[in-house]
């Protein structure tokens, strides 16, 4: 029988608080992801486009920043080689045009129209060996956007021992695989996600990513399927034990080495928001709209994965002079499904009272331990 997952947003870090002083953020993490999405649309000239964007963008893994993976993911999804994800999202924005903020006076013509998809998400992650991720960047320009379409999907691991990227060709022995030197039963359970229709008409299939998942010692699979029909992409996982001989040396020391402890880097997150100092303490500290039985009232609508890890995570939360979330990050983290989710329920929160110091209103940063217990 599948357990339900309650969540239990920890209020005490949301109560108000008189204090006499102020202190900038200042707090070293060993982990951080921040979470960016949004949904726009801008314009240049006559041309429309639509960008929705889905990024956990790495800040801190294991006491220090993933510099490589930085690159990697800025490179593919903006073309900029950079490690601030603030500037090259913004140099890739102002290249589609400028946000519409305003209500337009007249239809725009749909065929200039481009619809731009960027996604990069966490798969899983050891913690002090391993993140890996999945990347996907789509532009599908209607026939008469400027736009050039493009669609480029990747999985890679970052080694956060070695400090590198990992592509999938680092990985997986592809060789073994192209001819033909595995167990039947590998063919079995890598296409057991297809109906019996579908591996009937099967004419071409590929392997395009792989991820590891150290703690249910498995290894996942981004299959992709052509039939005579269509294309078909799913993504499955195996018993790691099962193609281990499939895996090479650096996937298998990430697979079966021990972690070894890091040298604490005091990595901080950023202590300005737009110009203006990040405080953790405050004369008046930001209260949530309605105290505790507001709070309780928020729960009670948001809905946790069902089946899915119990525990907790802790997120970062940056709240504006005016009391909106503005920047969200998970500190500490659970598994990349329940961190999502975390991050939603906490960007979903309505205005809070904003902190104030001196009587004025400042920018605050607040750690909002969250629970999910099975019942």
């Amino acid at each position: 029988m599948k357990k339900k997952v309650r969540l239990l947003l920890v209020a005490l870090l949301l109560l108000p608080v008189s204090v006499w002083g102020q202190t900038v953020d200042h707090m070293a993490q060993c982990y951080s992801v921040r979470y960016v999405k949004e949904h726009l649309l801008m314009q240049s000239g006559d041309d429309f486009n639509v960008i929705d964007t889905d990024i956990e963008w790495p800040e801190i893994a294991n006491f220090n920043k993933p510099v490589a993976l930085q690159y990697f993911l800025s490179q593919m999804m903006f073309g900029y080689s950079t490690t601030n994800l603030d500037s090259a999202y913004q140099q890739f924005k102002s290249g589609l045009g400028s946000q519409v903020t305003f209500q337009l006076r007249t239809l725009p013509d749909d065929r200039r129209f481009c619809y731009v998809n960027m996604s990069a998400r966490l798969k899983s992650y050891s913690p002090g060996q391993y993140l890996c991720y999945s990347i996907s960047c789509e532009s599908v320009p209607e026939s008469m956007s400027p736009v050039k379409a493009k669609k480029d999907v990747a999985y890679v691991i970052y080694d956060i021992a070695k400090g590198r990227v990992l592509t999938t060709e680092k990985v997986l022995n592809q060789r073994l695989i192209h001819e033909g030197n595995v167990y039947q039963s590998f063919y079995v359970t890598l296409f057991e996600p297809l109906s019996d229709d579908e591996f009937n008409a099967m004419a071409d299939a590929s392997i395009e990513g792989v991820w590891l998942d150290k703690a249910n010692d498995s290894v996942g699979f981004k299959v992709s399927v052509r039939t005579s029909q269509r294309q078909i992409d799913y993504e499955t996982m195996l018993p790691y034990q099962n193609v281990r001989y499939l895996i090479t040396k650096a996937g298998r020391r990430l697979m079966e080495k021990k972690t070894k402890k890091a040298v604490p880097i005091l990595e901080m997150l950023p202590n300005k928001w737009e110009g203006d100092s990040i405080y953790s303490l405050v004369d008046q500290m930001p209260q949530f709209e309605g105290g505790q039985e507001g709070l309780k009232r928020y729960q009670s609508h948001v809905v946790p994965p069902s089946n899915s890890a119990k525990g907790r995570v802790v997120v970062a939360l940056t709240l504006s002079k005016t009391g909106k979330v503005k920047d969200i990050r998970v500190v500490s983290p659970l598994t990349p499904e329940i961190d999502r989710h975390a991050a939603e329920a906490v960007r979903g929160m309505p205005d809070f009272q904003p902190g104030l110091d001196h009587g004025k209103p400042v920018v605050v940063r607040m750690y909002l331990p969250i629970n999910y217990k099975s019942e």
